[in-house]
C-alpha cells in the first residue's frame, strides 16, 4: 500500500473515531444533565405533595380529606408542572404488586426510578408519610426524544464531515508525500544505474527541510558514485592502452631479433652481413633492456616513499647543466640554463632523472639549432623548474594522455629516436613523490613548456654539512 494511502486511511480513521467519541460524550453529558434536571424538578414536586399530605391531609376529617385530595389531583392532571400522583394506604399499597418492594420505605425517604408507561418514559417517585404512600409519575419522554434527536444530528454531521474531510485528507496526503515519491523515483533511477539522475532539492518541490537534506545527500551520493565510476572506467581504459602499448613495444624489437637471428641461423652470410644483423639484434636487445629498466623504475617510484633531503637548487641545476652537455652536441641543440638559488627538500637522484628526461624530450621535439631553455625561479614559497622548447608542440587533446605509460604523440618519430613512451610517465610519478604535478602548456608548431613546483624550505642544506 502506498504511503499516501496509508497516511490518508489512518488519519481519516483517527479523525472519525475522535469525532464520534467526542460527539457521543457530549450527547451523553447533555442527556445526563437533562435527566438530572428532570429528577430534581420531580423531587421538588414530590416534596410539595409530601408536605401537603402531611400538613393538610393528616389534619383534616375524612370528608375534607377526600375533597382536598380530589381538588389537588384534578389540578395535577390538568397541568404537567407537577405530574400525576396517587395516595395509597397500607392495604391499598400491598394490593399494587409493583410497589411491594417499597413496603419498608421509611419516613421522608424518597425512592425513584425511570419506568415505561403508556409507551412513554416516566420518572416514578415514592415517599411515605405515616401510613400513607405517595406515588408521583412525571413524564420525561422529552429527555429521551432530545437524546435521540442529538444522535441523529451527530450521525448526519459525521457523514457530512467524513465526505468533506476524505477529499481534503486525500489531497493533503498526496501533497505531503509528494517529496517521498520524488525521492523514491530518483533513488530507483540511481539503483538502475542512471547516476546522472538528480533529485530536485529546492523548497518549492520538496516542501520540507528533511526532504531537501535527503535529496541533497542522494544527489551527492550519485555524483560521487558517477565520479568513481568515471575514474574506474578511465583507469580501465588506461590499463587497456597500457597492455596494448606494452605488447606492441615488446613485439616490435622481438620481431626484429627473431627475424635477424633466423637469418643468421639459416643462411651462410658473409662477415659484413653477420656484423650488420648482429648490430640490429644488439640494438633491439638494448631497447628491450631499456624498456624493462624504465618499467622497473616506474614501478619502484609508484610503490615506494623515498626520503628527501634539503638541497641548494642552484647547485642541483648546475650539476644537471654539466650532465646534459652531450645532448647539445648529440641533437645540435643549444641548451640554456637560468636559475635562482633556494633550498628545497628533494630526492636528488630521482629529480635529476626527471629534469634530464624533460630536457631530452625537449631536444627530441626541436629542430637543429633551436634553443631549449631550463629555468629555476622562486615564485612565492615555491621553486619552479621549467623546461621550454621551440619544437613541434603538442595538440591540446593529447596533453592529458602524454603522461600515461607508452603513450606517444608521434610514434614513428619517438621510435626512430629510441623512445618507448615511458619518459613522461616516469617523470610524472617522480614529481608526485615530491607532492607536485607536471604542468604542460603547448601550441602546435610553436613549442612546449613543462614545469613543476616544489615547496621551498628554510632548513640547513645537507649537501653543505
Amino acid at each position: 500500500m502506498k504511503i499516501s494511502i496509508k497516511l490518508f486511511f489512518y488519519t481519516y480513521m483517527i479523525m472519525i473515531c475522535v469525532l464520534s467519541f467526542a460527539g457521543f460524550q457530549i450527547i451523553k453529558y447533555l442527556y445526563s444533565t437533562e435527566l438530572n434536571n428532570a429528577y430534581n424538578d420531580s423531587l421538588e414536586d414530590c416534596k410539595n405533595i409530601y408536605n401537603y399530605v402531611w400538613i393538610e391531609y393528616n389534619l383534616k376529617s375524612d370528608d375534607e380529606k377526600n375533597t382536598v385530595m380530589k381538588t389537588y389531583r384534578k389540578l395535577s392532571l390538568e397541568s404537567d408542572i407537577i405530574g400525576e400522583f396517587y395516595l395509597y394506604d397500607y392495604d391499598g399499597w400491598l394490593k399494587e404488586s409493583q410497589f411491594k418492594n417499597c413496603v419498608n420505605i421509611t419516613e421522608k425517604e424518597i425512592l425513584y426510578k425511570v419506568i415505561d408507561r403508556n409507551e412513554k418514559k416516566y420518572i416514578q417517585l415514592t415517599c411515605r408519610t405515616g401510613d400513607k404512600y405517595i406515588i408521583l409519575y412525571k413524564d420525561i419522554q422529552y429527555v429521551f426524544d432530545n437524546r435521540d434527536k442529538n444522535y441523529t444530528v451527530l450521525k448526519q454531521i459525521i457523514i457530512l464531515i467524513s465526505a468533506f474531510t476524505s477529499v481534503v485528507l486525500f489531497v493533503f496526503a498526496r501533497y505531503i508525500t509528494r517529496p517521498i515519491v520524488e525521492l523514491t523515483k530518483g533513488a530507483q533511477r540511481m539503483s538502475n544505474g542512471d547516476y546522472t539522475a538528480r533529485i530536485k532539492s529546492n523548497y518549492g518541490e520538496m516542501k520540507s527541510i528533511e526532504a531537501i537534506t535527503l535529496g541533497k545527500t542522494l544527489n551527492m551520493l550519485a555524483e560521487n558514485t558517477e565520479k568513481h565510476i568515471e575514474e574506474l572506467e578511465d583507469a580501465a581504459e588506461k590499463q587497456n592502452r597500457f597492455v596494448g602499448s606494452f605488447t606492441h613495444e615488446i613485439k616490435t624489437p622481438l620481431t626484429s631479433i627473431i627475424g635477424y637471428s633466423d637469418l643468421l641461423r639459416t643462411y651462410e652470410l658473409d662477415l659484413e652481413k653477420q656484423h650488420t644483423y648482429s648490430e640490429f639484434i644488439y640494438k633491439e636487445g638494448k631497447r628491450l633492456e631499456q624498456l624493462s629498466h624504465n618499467l622497473l623504475q616506474l614501478l619502484v617510484v609508484e610503490k615506494n616513499d623515498f626520503p628527501r633531503m634539503s638541497i641548494h637548487m642552484e647547485n642541483f641545476l648546475k650539476d644537471i647543466d654539466n650532465s646534459v652537455r652531450f645532448l647539445s652536441e648529440k641533437y645540435n641543440i643549444k641548451i640554456e640554463f637560468d636559475y635562482e638559488d633556494a633550498i628545497c627538500k628533494i630526492e636528488p637522484t630521482l629529480l635529476k632523472t626527471t629534469v634530464t628526461n624533460l630536457i631530452d624530450n625537449a631536444c627530441k621535439a626541436s629542430d637543429e639549432e633551436q634553443i631549449v631553455h631550463v629555468k629555476g625561479e622562486k615564485i612565492s614559497n615555491l621553486y619552479r623548474i621549467s623546461v621550454i622548447d621551440e619544437g613541434i608542440g603538442i595538440d591540446e587533446s593529447e596533453i592529458e594522455k602524454i603522461t600515461e605509460p607508452f603513450y606517444m604523440v608521434d610514434k614513428s618519430r619517438s621510435r626512430k629516436q629510441g623512445g618507448a613512451g615511458l619518459g613522461l610517465a616516469l617523470c610524472s610519478a617522480i614529481v608526485q613523490v615530491h607532492e607536485s604535478r607536471l604542468n604542460i602548456n603547448s601550441t602546435l608548431g610553436k613549442g612546449t613548456t613543462i614545469y613543476f613546483d616544489i615547496e621551498i624550505c628554510g632548513e640547513v642544506c645537507e649537501d653543505e654539512e
